[in-house]
């Protein structure tokens, strides 16, 4: 889940995730913290959405792994604006869309006797104006089954 290059083996949304700054890398202590740049198609629509997010790993010894993401509101080319800004930005020629990963909070425990798996409890909250109301409910359960599906493949696959 921290790994952008292998972002698309989970996530079959994912156009690209790149690192933008890494603010803590930690490895001796398990911990890191980051600013990604992700591009991200939006099921059911012709929507391609692009976030900046904060990430900040955590090892939480003897248990394993949690990963906290929120989204930061960015310009163009990752200029950082207020809601001021937002406002007076807009104009008839532009249509603004707020996407926005609220919070995320990814779990990653380890499984007692099975030093290959692990037990994740994914919570996350988004918010997106580029979805309808009706289809928003549809598109994430579709966002999360998929993801949950591609691990389990993916580690199907890794121990044939």
């Amino acid at each position: 889940l921290w790994d952008n290059s292998r972002t698309n083996e989970y996530n079959h949304y994912c156009m690209g995730r790149t690192t933008q700054v890494e603010i803590e890398k930690d490895t001796q202590n398990g911990r890191g913290a980051k600013v990604v740049k992700s591009q991200t198609k939006v099921p059911f629509t012709g929507f391609t959405i692009e976030m900046s997010t904060l990430m900040h790993a955590q090892e939480i010894p003897g248990i394993g792994y949690m990963i906290v993401s929120r989204s930061l509101k960015t310009g163009a080319a990752g200029v950082h604006f207020d809601e001021q800004s937002i406002k007076m930005s807009t104009s008839a020629t532009t249509t603004t869309t707020t996407s926005e990963l609220v919070w995320g909070v990814n779990i990653m425990r380890s499984v007692p006797g099975m030093p290959d798996h692990c037990d994740l409890t994914s919570v996350s909250q988004i918010n997106s104006t580029v979805v309808p109301n009706f289809l928003k409910f549809r598109v994430g359960l579709n966002a999360v089954s998929d993801c949950f599906q591609a691990l389990r493949n993916r580690n199907r696959n890794r121990n044939q």
